[in-house]
């Protein structure tokens, strides 16, 4: 364990989990997602290696964020949540340039393109008893163009199956989804170039698990942490 960013018992750098987590391009910055449940969101941008908080952007989600991405360029920060809004955000400014609604659940997921100019977006629907699909998951998602303003279907041949409280990351050339412990499988790759899933190895893969951690160090996805159907998981893996 190299840091912590924990703050003290009488000033918690948190006010409840941290859902997702995002490195900046040039690693100078770290972005933390979480928020207390149905109460508030929380978002956070931390300085490098030092560790001290540079911005609290808390304000920007009305429920916990569920997942964080910066731009390619790390002049935009993309944010979900369970408010049902996904935004793009200038660092700058600070402000939202971009807010996508219309979302009939939460948001949780997020992926930019490697020039920054579509962002990938994934979700779950309303539904009703446990199990796969049933349960109300989905196995869709879309990509959204700023140059535009204009939504694109992804390919569903292939996908991972129907799941929520998964993560994803960008390779930057690739998007890769993990987690969902009822969902079938641990998930998939999707390159935005040709429109096209490919599946995950499940050689030396963690346990099937949701509501975990997962982050792109620049050359391999790191896997922390999560639930799985009885247990909270304190175990992960490296892709």
């Amino acid at each position: 364990l190299r840091q912590t960013l924990a703050g003290t018992p009488s000033a918690p750098a948190f006010v409840d989990r941290v859902n997702a987590l995002s490195f900046s391009p040039d690693g100078k910055l770290l972005a933390t997602g979480g928020g207390e449940p149905s109460r508030s969101g929380e978002l956070k941008l931390w300085r490098l290696p030092e560790g001290t908080l540079e911005r609290d952007l808390g304000a920007l989600h009305s429920d916990a964020v569920t997942a964080v991405a910066f731009s390619p360029r790390g002049d935009r920060l993309a944010t979900a949540g369970t408010d049902r809004f996904a935004r793009i955000t200038g660092l700058q400014t600070n402000a939202p340039r971009f807010n996508l609604e219309g979302h009939t659940h939460h948001v949780i997921g997020l992926a930019w393109s490697p020039d920054g100019g579509v962002l990938g977006v994934r979700g779950r629907s309303l539904g009703g008893s446990r199990g796969g699909a049933a349960r109300g998951h989905q196995r869709d998602g879309a990509a959204w163009d700023p140059r535009t303003d204009r939504w694109r279907p992804l390919a569903s041949e292939g996908a991972p199956g129907p799941r929520a409280y998964h993560r994803a990351v960008w390779t930057g050339s690739e998007m890769i989804v993990t987690g969902e412990f009822l969902a079938g499988s641990l998930g998939g790759r999707y390159r935005p170039d040709v429109d096209a899933w490919s599946p995950l190895s499940m050689e030396g893969a963690p346990t099937g698990r949701e509501m975990h951690s997962a982050v792109w160090t620049g050359s391999e996805m790191l896997v922390w942490g999560g639930v799985s159907s009885t247990f909270v998981l304190s175990d992960g893996a490296g892709f």
